[in-house]
């Protein structure tokens, strides 16, 4: 199993490709307007990064179910068919 870590992608990154995460980074003061990392961007926002992944993974599995496209490279999509999972 691949892992993928999208700690390293940038939050408008992370917006754009993980369906419903806007909302979970807003409730979680992040802002969404930069292009820090999500790591850094979770640190000056005081949010857990892991609880952000944790909505992450679980909108991407909600997606897979209900057979949504993810706006996604190769690696995002196989997050979302379980062929790699979410680290951080």
């Amino acid at each position: 199993m691949r892992t993928i870590n999208i700690e390293q992608w940038n939050v408008g990154e992370l917006v754009h490709r993980i369906p419903g995460i806007a909302h979970a980074l807003r409730s979680n003061n992040v802002d969404m307007t930069n292009r820090m990392n999500l790591g850094n961007a979770a640190a000056a926002a005081s949010a857990s990064t892991e609880h952000i992944l944790a909505v992450a993974d679980y909108r991407l599995r909600q997606a897979a179910r209900r057979g949504q496209a993810v706006k996604a490279p190769a690696k995002a999509v196989e997050a979302v068919y379980g062929e790699a999972e979410l680290v951080v």
